[in-house]
């Protein structure tokens, strides 16, 4: 087993870890990462050099970055057609990764993401909120459901964005805003037999 791979308790030193995100997302990250021994920050990448953070080694090219063996994982906090570029790249180097949902812009690209990763024999980790909180929750009567129905008002995506792409998106809402609701109806009910999903669009006109 690789040691970057084995447990925390069985590493000889602390897992190498470079973020790819914005300064306020790169913050949060860094204080989490600063509590965890078998974690080292070691680098901020896919930003600014303005919005780098401080006493953090900053890198223009993440290609570079991944390239030259000195990081063991790549932490992604940024949009779906980065997430996707930069999963690829490290992957490529042989680098795990860690990021936010969705994997993709559409089902095909997320289910290529986990392929890549799987034949490039990396580790592809999307951060899930629930995995911390299944164990302390008790729903109570456990029981299969006929039929469940999941409402959620989300704000349009901005012109240009690639959720307008209602044949391409594959269901911005679903997957981004909706992503944690369905991750708990997942995880209570398991997979659904159909699912079927309509959006309303509500268009407004300013004075």
């Amino acid at each position: 087993m690789a040691d970057s791979l084995k447990p925390s308790s069985e590493r000889s030193t602390p897992l190498r870890a470079a973020i790819a995100a914005n300064r306020d997302d790169a913050e949060r990250l860094a204080r989490t990462l600063d509590k965890i021994d078998s974690v080292r920050l070691v680098a901020h990448t896919h930003t600014p050099r303005s919005e780098a953070l401080p006493n953090v080694p900053w890198c223009d090219d993440h290609r570079a970055l991944l390239a030259h063996g000195e990081v063991d994982v790549l932490l992604i906090h940024d949009g779906a057609r980065a997430g996707v570029e930069l999963g690829a790249a490290a992957a490529d180097c042989g680098v795990h990764v860690w990021r936010r949902p969705p994997l993709g812009r559409t089902f095909a690209e997320a289910v290529e993401s986990i392929r890549h990763a799987r034949r490039r024999k990396t580790t592809l980790r999307v951060a899930s909120w629930w995995q911390f909180v299944k164990a302390d929750l008790h729903p109570g009567v456990v029981f299969q459901p006929r039929f469940s129905e999941l409402m959620i008002s989300a704000p349009t995506p901005p012109d240009g964005d690639w959720r307008q792409n209602h044949e391409e998106a594959g269901g911005g809402v679903l997957m981004i805003d909706c992503y944690d609701l369905l991750e708990t109806l997942l995880t209570h009910t398991g997979l659904p037999e159909t699912v079927y999903a309509a959006t309303c669009v509500r268009h407004t006109r300013l004075p």
